[in-house]
């Protein structure tokens, strides 16, 4: 289940992304972030432009960020990090990319 390489990505991702995918390829540096770039590509398009669904599918699991907004029409502008609040790993890798929320 571990996450491996620049883009810290999981094998079943890799699989997922690339069907001709080798595993233990995501070792190769320019390999990996060519996946993980069309990984995040993907989601890009999956969350409506969404980076902050985007990001935490990217950690946490699409499935898991599709569960989470389940009748939730998205929204391109609205930042959705506190629904991640209770997932500290996935709320901290948004807050470590995304600049801090602008306070109306």
């Amino acid at each position: 289940k571990s996450a491996i390489g620049l883009g810290q990505m999981r094998e079943r991702t890799a699989e997922y992304i690339n069907s001709e995918h080798k595993r233990g390829m995501l070792f190769v540096p320019v390999y990996n972030l060519n996946l993980s770039a069309r990984y995040l590509s993907y989601l890009y398009q999956k969350f409506n432009g969404n980076w902050s669904l985007v990001l935490a599918a990217y950690n946490w699991g699409e499935s898991n960020v599709l569960r989470r907004m389940k009748g939730i029409q998205i929204d391109p502008d609205e930042d959705y990090r506190d629904k991640f609040r209770d997932i500290p790993e996935t709320w901290n890798y948004i807050a470590k990319i995304l600049p801090p929320r602008k306070k109306a």
